[in-house]
């Protein structure tokens, strides 16, 4: 969702993340409570993507990460 949001708007619900003015991403961030929107610098968000898919390719997560087991974990 973060990579695809530096090139137009997608997500939907509560997180939404498209290019913001230029030089930043905006991330919206809502629940029932209320709203957050974060302006983000485009290049440490380049960074941070860079060094997540160094780390466990893009499509890899599934590999590395059973998300039953951390669905039970979170609300054991």
């Amino acid at each position: 969702l973060l990579s695809e949001g530096l090139a137009g708007s997608v997500g939907e619900g509560d997180v939404l993340v498209s290019p913001g003015v230029p030089g930043r991403v905006r991330m919206l961030l809502r629940s029932p409570e209320g709203a957050a929107s974060l302006l983000c610098d485009r290049h440490a968000v380049e960074r941070f993507l860079s060094e997540s898919f160094r780390a466990v390719p893009a499509g890899g997560e599934a590999a590395r990460l059973d998300i039953d087991e951390l669905i039970d974990a979170l609300t054991g």
